[in-house]
């Protein structure tokens, strides 16, 4: 748990520094950083309501994902 939320943390400074240095309007700053802060809470929620579900198949779609990744970055 503690690993998402650094890495949530982490995020949220990456946006911020963005924001600042690109002195964009302050709405389009604010949904730049709601954005990067809700994404990982997001993932986390998500994955915490299916991790049940697929539970039994985790392997393969971690291994198509992989394998997806590696096919598109490797022919690039």
């Amino acid at each position: 748990m503690l690993t998402y939320i650094l890495v949530g943390l982490a995020l949220s400074m990456d946006a911020f520094a963005v924001s600042v240095s690109a002195a964009l309007c302050s709405s389009a700053i604010l949904a730049f950083g709601l954005f990067q802060f809700g994404v990982p809470i997001a993932g986390w929620f998500l994955g915490s309501a299916c991790a049940q579900r697929i539970q039994g198949i985790d392997h393969w779609i971690a291994f198509t994902l992989l394998a997806l990744v590696g096919g598109i970055g490797g022919n690039s």
